[in-house]
């Protein structure tokens, strides 16, 4: 097998594997849903936490605009992509372990993990950060970005989590460096 199709097997199998851990199906209607986002109720699922640290934003930008700058604010922030669904128009980060800061931040100034003896358990702790950003067109040149950022940490070499909300950091960094991009 060449490079290429090498390549291409691997991007296919993350495909597959991201959407595996992320489908759900409605019990009540019984349409399914794919992914962290629900496109009918307009929000995100499960996944990631209901409400917002902050409010969505809108800018007066095409959707397909914010989106391209979006790729490029998660690629500046370090964050790697694993979601990029273009259907829903969300892209983002599921479940990615964090060692270090994002976007020069501490990660214990963009999640609230609580702390221990030692300190702030963000910075201590294994991070498996989820960042997910929807990208909802309104109208020709208006689009809402609704970023949610959440996350769990454990100790190292301890099989056990806990919970980290969004300090709403991120989300604003996020928003600026899309509004910086776009000219706004």
């Amino acid at each position: 097998m060449q490079r290429t199709e090498k390549l291409q097997s691997l991007g296919l199998m993350v495909l597959m594997a991201v959407t595996a851990m992320t489908g759900t199906a409605s019990a009540q209607g019984g349409a399914a849903r794919v992914g962290p986002f629900d496109p009918r109720a307009g929000r995100f699922g499960s996944v990631i936490a209901p409400e917002p640290a902050r409010a969505p934003d809108t800018v007066s930008v095409s959707s397909d605009k914010v989106w391209a700058a979006l790729i490029q604010v998660y690629a500046d922030l370090g964050i790697p992509l694993t979601v990029a669904d273009t259907q829903n128009h969300v892209i983002g980060a599921l479940r990615v372990t964090q060692h270090k800061p994002v976007g020069g931040q501490p990660l214990s100034r963009l999640l609230e993990c609580g702390m221990s003896s030692f300190g702030q358990n963000a910075d201590r702790y294994t991070v498996q950060l989820t960042a997910l950003s929807s990208v909802q067109p309104v109208g020709e040149r208006l689009t809402v970005i609704d970023t949610r950022v959440s996350g769990s940490a454990s100790p190292n070499g301890i099989n056990s989590t806990v919970a980290c909300a969004s300090s709403g950091a991120l989300e604003e960094k996020m928003t600026s460096m899309v509004r910086k991009a776009l000219g706004q």
